[in-house]
């Protein structure tokens, strides 16, 4: 069972902790549970037991065996699943015997229906309460299901102040986020953690550090290529590209070509020919490009717009779709660059943006880790490192180039750009 869990980063370094991160049961009411030998008994013991069994361990390294942890663990699970049967209506309890059998599963008891069925009975009796689904949530991101546990904890982030979540919620989180690949999410975990003067912990540090690590700065004097500077998902109607050093994302049709994706020198560069399409001297290919880069001095917008129109007449329009708060657009004209396939019709967009407070946040959805194959034991996984976003403000330009024969469909295409396009 446990050769299939994916705790692709909680590596070695987990059991070299001396103070657990995890502190579910603390999110237990022991006030409001049957106040019975046998359950106050499981909750002390569960609570002992709690820093060696919250997470799995691929090599144990703890004071009492592994074998004598499961067999308490069965015991305490044995008395609470007795104790809930006869207490159907608490809530506490099935909370309780939830956290414990999770933590039986951490050490090969297989408890795994009674986590999920405990939980569904706590939330049957007490809907609006956060913690069935954190439970769960924090239990799926540990077994085969990371992807639907990553995505309940976003659920609860989005359906909560971050301020009513307990310490504990966003430890189980930060540790979620990394195991789904979405370490932007795992450091602003980490600072509600701080904004919160949560206990110190050696494991949420070394979590928060494998954060950090996986992002790069930019080195601005450097080149790189787009397998470097750009993340690529594909699905049958085409491509989403995204790049956190350059602050965006956006989508292209599969037949679209891709004619050059870079970073070269602090500056992000993607040129795409779309089409082609049927002009007087045969097939035309529009082009479409988007560049990237920080201010240059004291450089406005409007400078940064003046660039990109040195040639030809421009005026003013109104973009059919701005990417950001606000966007300069311009149409122009080139006479006669294409001979009998006519005029250059240039069109541009420029915006800016300034550094958001955990760049990639937007960007990032959980991902599974690769699975162990049968019979191979652990896999562990460390996810490529990430370019970080560029520093500071950025200015942005999107431009179309483009003969008057094929002008309509070239314009249906530079629109569907800007309207697949994401920055942060």
């Amino acid at each position: 069972m446990k050769g299939q869990l994916y705790f692709a980063v909680l590596i070695a370094a987990l059991l070299a902790t001396a103070i657990p991160a995890h502190a579910d049961l603390a999110a237990i009411h022991r006030d409001k549970l049957p106040q019975t030998a046998s359950v106050l008994s499981a909750l002390t013991d569960a609570q002992q037991l709690e820093p060696y069994t919250d997470h799995w361990s691929a090599n144990w390294n703890y004071p009492l065996p592994e074998k004598t942890v499961a067999a308490r663990l069965g015991k305490d699970l044995t008395a609470l699943t007795a104790e809930a049967s006869k207490h159907p209506h608490n809530e506490e309890l099935f909370l309780l015997t939830a956290l414990v059998a999770h933590y039986a599963y951490n050490v090969d008891t297989g408890a795994y229906d009674t986590v999920i069925q405990s939980l569904i009975e706590a939330s049957k009796l007490a809907p609006d309460d956060l913690r069935p689904e954190w439970f769960r949530a924090d239990f799926l991101c540990q077994t085969e299901d990371p992807i639907l546990g990553a995505n309940a904890f976003l659920a609860l982030e989005a359906t909560h102040h971050s301020q009513d979540l307990p310490a504990a919620f966003w430890d189980n989180y930060l540790a979620c986020a990394l195991v789904t690949n979405m370490p932007a999410h795992a450091l602003r975990a980490a600072d509600k953690l701080a904004e919160a003067k949560a206990q110190p912990s050696h494991l949420r540090t070394f979590y928060t550090n494998l954060a950090h690590k996986r992002f790069v700065p930019v080195d601005l004097s450097k080149t790189y290529d787009a397998k470097e500077a750009w993340y690529s998902t594909p699905d049958d109607s085409g491509w989403d590209f995204t790049s956190t050093a350059c602050g965006l994302r956006f989508r292209i049709p599969a037949e679209w070509k891709i004619d050059r994706m870079e970073i070269q020198k602090g500056i992000c560069d993607a040129v795409f020919s779309t089409g082609p399409y049927i002009a007087p001297q045969g097939p035309l290919s529009p082009e479409i490009v988007i560049l990237v880069r920080t201010p240059e001095g004291r450089e406005t917008l409007n400078d940064f717009l003046h660039r990109f129109t040195e040639k030809g007449t421009y005026r003013k329009v109104e973009p059919s779709h701005c990417p950001a708060v606000s966007c300069l657009a311009v149409d122009g004209l080139q006479p006669n660059v294409y001979g009998k396939d006519g005029d250059s019709l240039p069109r541009v967009v420029v915006f800016e943006r300034s550094q958001p407070p955990y760049p990639g946040l937007i960007f990032e959805s959980p991902e599974a880790p690769p699975r162990s194959q049968s019979g191979s034991g652990v896999k562990y996984f460390r996810p490529d490192e990430t370019l970080q976003r560029m520093p500071g403000k950025l200015y942005y330009v999107v431009g179309l180039d483009t003969a008057s024969s094929i002008e309509p469909n070239a314009v249906k295409d530079f629109e569907y750009f800007l309207r697949h396009l994401t920055v942060e």
